[in-house]
């Protein structure tokens, strides 16, 4: 469907789910990230970057960074 003022897709998902172990399944799901709405959304933002970018950004291949976990800088910065 056409995004607001027509710029853009606005896509929508729509699921029935009903969690084995009734609320106690869906708390344990939730708990682990692996509730169906969590991941509905995580994968139509990984869906968005891919459209707007036509690659999914990584971390992948990426020099590391230098800050020792102290959250102080260093001199030189």
């Amino acid at each position: 469907m056409p995004g607001p003022e027509g710029r853009g897709t606005e896509v929508r998902v729509v699921i029935d789910y009903i969690p084995p172990a009734g609320r106690v399944g869906k708390w344990i799901a939730t708990l682990f990230g692996e509730e169906p709405t969590q991941q509905i959304r995580e994968d139509l933002r990984r869906f968005k970057r891919l459209m707007e970018t036509g690659e999914i950004p990584t971390t992948q291949g990426q020099p590391r960074g230098t800050c020792d976990g102290g959250g102080t800088r260093h001199s030189g910065w």
